[in-house]
């Protein structure tokens, strides 16, 4: 029987060495702790490379994209991660936060739109995510939707005054 090609095999006894884990922990070194973003990048290319079903790899790679202002490229790095893990809180309130900022920059209805959706999305996953709720404020009210805008930033208020805000977030610290 034919044998699969040497770089097929590579990848695999990298995959099971953990050689993704690696390159995906150098990556997070260079951009979460030095803002090295250009640099990461390939160290996610390689892990990636090894592993393409990381959805955390193909997120902090939108990062490093987002942090350039190359947000077209980060955001198809955000689709990707929410393909993979649809529930992460992180991954899709990146994806909303991108959309919206884009919407706002490039005054695209269409964008603000998406960003919504994702937000209803997380709130309805975490009610507690004050920064989602500030954000469908910050839509809403670039749609023209004022009397929304205000509820969703009082709702967003409440929460923090009253210590309810809750967000899933990764201790970068300890995967560095």
């Amino acid at each position: 029987p034919a044998r699969p090609p040497l770089f097929t095999r590579v990848g695999l006894f990298d995959k099971i060495l953990g050689k993704a884990k690696s390159h995906h922990r150098e990556g997070l070194r260079l951009s979460y702790r030095e803002g090295k973003y250009l640099e990461a990048i390939p160290h996610f290319d390689l892990a990636l490379e090894i592993d393409p079903s990381l959805p955390y790899v193909w997120h902090d790679r939108g990062v490093c994209f987002r942090e350039l202002g190359r947000d077209n490229e980060a955001l198809l790095n955000f689709n990707k991660a929410v393909e993979l893990a649809p529930d992460d809180e992180e991954f899709i309130f990146s994806r909303a936060d991108l959309l919206k900022t884009i919407g706002i920059l490039r005054h695209r209805q269409d964008y603000l739109e998406s960003a919504i959706q994702n937000l209803n999305i997380l709130v309805e996953k975490n009610p507690n995510h004050a920064e989602a709720w500030n954000c469908l404020g910050i839509c809403s009210r670039e749609l023209g939707k004022e009397a929304l805008s205000r509820q969703y930033y009082d709702k967003s208020r409440e929460l923090i005054r009253q210590g309810k805000n809750r967000k899933k977030i990764r201790n970068l610290d300890l995967l560095t």
